[in-house]
């Protein structure tokens, strides 16, 4: 791949990624923008559980109440009517919607993990390279204030997970202005209530739930993220919280401007090893015109000495030297 998957990471994450060839997953309730896993609560959902628990009552009032005793189950009374629960409108429930998502968040957490990646960071295939304006954002908040190292992978080259449309590895992120919903009868499977469910409507929720993971705030596009998305029932033991890779699905690794010298130095140890040899290896400078960084093509000595330059000069503009 021309462009590979890119990886923004901490400098000591990245000596961990790379030492033990496994990358960490996580679950849905633990990316970075909380509203991907809450769907929208719409005025349906709401009429559809006022009715239910309307229907609830009107069922149960009347019915005896047992209570358990030391002698066995005695009478108590009967259920009472709790009378018409009132319509609501939906926005005018303020922090209810939570509360009622919160088995689609569990089915979520039980039933997925997420490894997100970035689009289109560098063509491997050239030696020197400038990056977008945008991604400057994603070093700052994602590799440690451009202190740390962006590694590039090969998707092709390791456990994808739940492969998207015409096996193409990766489920690029659909950024969207309105939050999208599930259908009403899901939240009753969820609950437990009794629903016959058809192979059409298996296949609907299936879909509408991979649509849920790959779906953020129009806020978002700037990430052009893309996500490998795992079925946990599929996962083997030892992937459940990190999925393994071959080194050679490492295709480059690019080490951040600020990187200080104590933090490439362990990392360039592990690249000097034999299954890293086919890694080509990048060093970042802020370029002196535009908002971007140049991506240069180096080796492990040479960079070693730059970043060990650039720590010296941050000290002495600091006073530190």
């Amino acid at each position: 791949m021309r462009f590979p998957f890119c990886k923004f990471s901490r400098a000591e994450g990245a000596q961990k990624i790379l030492d033990s060839n496994s990358v960490f997953i996580t679950s849905p309730m633990d990316v970075n923008d909380p509203f991907e896993m809450r769907p929208q609560w719409t005025q349906e959902h709401q009429n559809h559980q006022t009715e239910f628990r309307n229907g609830l009552n009107q069922l149960s009032a009347g019915m005896p109440i047992m209570i358990c005793t030391t002698e066995g189950l005695k009478p108590d009374g009967v259920m009472p009517d709790l009378g018409e629960e009132p319509y609501y409108k939906v926005e005018d429930l303020w922090g209810f919607a939570d509360e009622n998502n919160r088995a689609v968040m569990k089915f979520l957490h039980e039933r997925f993990r997420i490894l997100s990646f970035v689009r289109r960071v560098l063509d491997v295939e050239k030696d020197h390279y400038v990056s977008r304006a945008e991604d400057l954002l994603m070093w700052a908040h994602y590799a440690d204030k451009f202190q740390g190292v962006a590694i590039l992978i090969d998707p092709t080259k390791m456990n994808c997970g739940i492969k998207p449309w015409k096996e193409r590895p990766g489920w690029p992120i659909r950024y969207k202005k309105e939050r999208m919903s599930l259908p009403v009868w899901f939240y009753d499977c969820l609950h437990g209530h009794p629903i016959q469910i058809t192979h059409e409507m298996n296949e609907f929720v299936s879909g509408c739930i991979m649509t849920l993971i790959r779906t953020k705030a129009v806020g978002w596009r700037y990430e052009r993220e893309t996500r490998l998305i795992y079925d946990t029932e599929k996962l083997l033991p030892e992937d459940f919280d990190a999925v393994k890779f071959p080194p050679d699905a490492v295709a480059a690794v690019i080490f951040g401007p600020e990187c200080p010298i104590e933090y490439v130095e362990p990392i360039t140890k592990i690249l000097r090893e034999e299954r890293y040899k086919h890694v080509k290896l990048y060093r970042s400078v802020f370029h002196g015109q535009d908002y971007r960084l140049q991506y240069m093509w180096s080796n492990p000595d040479e960079i070693e000495i730059f970043q060990r330059a650039h720590t010296k000069r941050v000290a002495m503009s600091k006073g530190k030297i």
